[in-house]
């Protein structure tokens, strides 16, 4: 079977090299598990599946609070081109804001 696409194609590139570098446990990882994620989540185009497969490593591979951290990082990048390209004017809502987005303490954004 041939294994395509961005969600696979990401999670098996960070838990692929994983396996051939550290082994175990990241050696008995499924890489393939990530196939539904084709096409943004099971054909929806929901969300990217580059990032949903960068995000379903990092999950798999820190603990939950380093997790979000880097996972809000990583998700903010595009966020922030697309906030420049529609021209968002920043409000402050919540704890903290990236441009137009807000995150909020406990997990979840909202866009203002």
């Amino acid at each position: 079977m041939v294994h395509k696409h961005c969600a696979f194609a990401s999670f098996h590139a960070i838990i692929g090299g994983l396996a051939e570098v550290v082994g175990y446990p990241y050696d008995t990882v499924p890489t393939q598990v990530m196939e539904w994620a084709s096409g943004g989540v099971a054909g929806f185009s929901t969300f990217c599946g580059a990032l949903n497969g960068a995000c379903a490593a990092i999950g798999l591979i820190c603990s939950n609070t380093d997790a979000v951290g880097f996972i809000s990082d990583l998700l903010f990048v595009p966020l922030r081109k697309f906030i420049k390209r529609q021209r968002i004017t920043p409000k402050a809502v919540g704890s903290f804001h990236h441009g137009a987005i807000v995150f909020r303490p406990h997990g979840g954004m909202q866009a203002i």
